[in-house]
């Protein structure tokens, strides 16, 4: 399959509209259609729904996007580095991270400032979730990414550099009846609608904390997301309650409550890099973090 078609299919699925994705790409709105089509008709499934308004991704579709942009993302870095000239590897970090409210606010703060201090240094960004995270720093796609030490756990010839400590809460509508507690227990649950985030973009502990929940409370509605953006989205409409380290859901809405949760441990998140990463400016940038989140 054509990158050039591959590059149209992802500015669709980004701005699903076709007038958009026509003149970001300079193209025709017909040559846009004929060029999904063609897609779909290799893959042999459909990828977009089409209404009066808007295009609507399949599951199909999220799928082949998940997988596509990591790759065309690689793709475009290698030739950029091949137009550039830019053969010396150790001055480029690429950062592999998934989304939280957290990392969307501070990682670019890192970004710039680390910047300011290394002008040379090309910085890419990797999105993906949490197991392909994995996948990708151990055939070396990126030099870093942020996570919780239980999530690193299965990893070898790691290092771990803890950044935060913190204890898992529940991000409570202040109505909730909930909310009238310092402390909850696992068993306070029952009859609340839990707002859960699926195993593949989130960390053991908290699949384990989602599990004993649903084990200890019979009468719960669970609404599963697919990454923490939605279970945001989801708990600042106040349409339930989610769970979380603490400082990883900033700048909730005057309408929630941050609870501690009585029988969830501390936990410690941090920056995850490979042992074998000799990158002198991967370990600058590690500091520059450590040195920030010391403040």
């Amino acid at each position: 399959m054509e990158i050039e078609k591959l590059r149209i299919f992802i500015n669709l699925y980004e701005t699903k509209n076709y007038t958009r994705t026509a003149q970001n790409l300079k193209m025709t709105q017909p040559g846009v259609s004929y060029n999904i089509n063609a897609i779909e008709n290799e893959v042999g499934q459909k990828l977009f729904v089409r209404n009066k308004r808007s295009v609507v991704p399949t599951k199909n579709a999220q799928i082949f996007y998940e997988h596509i942009k990591p790759l065309i993302n690689e793709y475009y870095t290698a030739v950029q580095s091949i137009q550039d000239n830019e053969s010396n590897l150790d001055n480029s970090i690429n950062i592999g991270y998934s989304f939280t409210p957290y990392i969307q606010k501070y990682l670019p703060i890192w970004i710039k400032a680390f910047k300011e201090i290394n002008p040379q240094v090309n910085i890419m960004v990797t999105n993906v979730n949490h197991n392909q995270l994995k996948q990708y720093l151990e055939n070396n796609n990126i030099d870093i990414f942020l996570t919780s030490d239980g999530d690193a756990a299965d990893l070898h010839n790691i290092r771990f550099t803890t950044i935060k400590k913190d204890k898992f809460h529940a991000i409570i509508p202040r109505k909730n009846t909930l909310a009238q507690k310092k402390a909850l227990s696992l068993t306070d649950f029952n009859k609340q609608n839990l707002i859960f985030i699926d195993n593949n973009w989130t960390g053991p502990e908290m699949v384990s904390l989602q599990n004993k929940i649903i084990e200890l409370n019979k009468q719960i509605k669970v609404t599963y997301t697919n990454d923490v953006s939605a279970a945001t989205i989801l708990v600042n409409s106040l349409n339930g309650i989610t769970l979380g380290l603490n400082f990883i859901y900033l700048d909730n809405n005057s309408n929630l409550i941050s609870i501690p949760i009585k029988e969830a441990g501390y936990i410690k998140y941090g920056i995850v890099s490979s042992k074998a990463n000799e990158k002198k400016i991967v370990n600058k940038f590690i500091n520059l973090v450590v040195s920030c989140n010391a403040k």
